[in-house]
């Protein structure tokens, strides 16, 4: 039997040429394709793919919501190389950035970095960075609870009918 894909909040399934559409354009760069070879690709004319990219909402949404599980696959990697840099050599930068992901900074705030030697001991700023790798430290944790949580859902396909029963 043959299975679609397809939105719950959707009316009705997506075709296979529309599935193969929704597949390369929901990746980096279009897959490295122009739009004109994604719609060969799924045996349909550049107006067609036009129209699905532009004026149809249930396409546009599952593009978008395919991009965002195929970039969420590689978060956990990204969070990794991230924590490693701040760890080596940490920026105001990278540590904002940390921050965000973990929502505990809004985008009206910025973080810098102000530092006045003459105020600082050798022993106080080893205590600051003993205090900043343990709240790295119980992020990490935090987030691979949280990745633990994202691995329990689950997708669901819909057998639609009996197109090319076997």
């Amino acid at each position: 039997m043959k299975s679609e894909k397809f939105l719950t909040r959707q009316k009705r399934p997506f075709s296979s040429e529309q599935l193969i559409a929704i597949d390369l354009l929901s990746n980096p760069k279009n897959s490295g394709m122009t739009l004109e070879e994604i719609a060969q690709k799924c045996n349909v004319s550049r107006r067609t793919l036009y129209e699905w990219r532009v004026s149809d909402d249930y396409f546009i949404e599952e593009v978008k919501r395919q991009a965002t599980i195929k970039a969420g696959m590689h978060t956990a990697e990204i969070y990794d190389i991230l924590l490693q840099e701040i760890r080596k050599k940490p920026t105001a930068k990278m540590i904002e950035v940390f921050l965000r992901s973990q929502n505990l900074l809004n985008h009206d705030t910025a973080v810098g970095v102000q530092v006045n030697v003459n105020d600082r001991s050798q022993e106080a700023i080893e205590a600051e960075i003993e205090r900043i790798t343990l709240e790295l430290e119980e992020a990490d944790r935090n987030y691979e609870r949280a990745q633990r949580r994202q691995d329990k859902k689950t997708v669901i396909d819909v057998d639609l009918g009996d197109e090319d029963d076997e």
